[in-house]
């Protein structure tokens, strides 16, 4: 049994999926949920989704949302460490200066 607000937090990241995949990985998930899923669950979670996907193909966009679940599974059961969360901060402040350089030397190159 998942632990008490896992099953909301999951619930409310798959309501974001675009609208097919999202009805097949909810279908996925209830199933998944009265199968009585056991620890850890985020590979629980992808041994039981991986019946659901066809695996003949080399790409599915369901693939890539049932590892997207797991992955939020993970990240629920393992807590990240100080250095991934200080790594993920410094990815994004890099990610906007990038950003921010780039509209600058486009501007600068405009006006010349």
């Amino acid at each position: 049994m998942l632990p008490p607000g896992w099953e909301e937090k999951i619930r409310a990241i798959i309501e974001r999926f675009p609208p097919p995949q999202k009805e097949e990985i909810l279908f996925i998930w209830e199933k998944w949920i009265e199968a009585n899923p056991q620890s850890p669950f985020y590979s629980d979670w992808a041994e039981f989704a991986e019946q659901y996907d066809n695996q003949e193909d080399l790409y599915t966009e369901t693939r890539v949302y049932i590892k997207k679940v797991s992955i939020e599974l993970k990240e629920l059961e393992i807590p990240p460490t100080i250095r991934q969360r200080v790594s993920k901060v410094l990815a994004s402040v890099i990610s906007i200066v990038l950003v921010i350089l780039l509209a600058l030397s486009r501007v600068a190159r405009g006006s010349d």
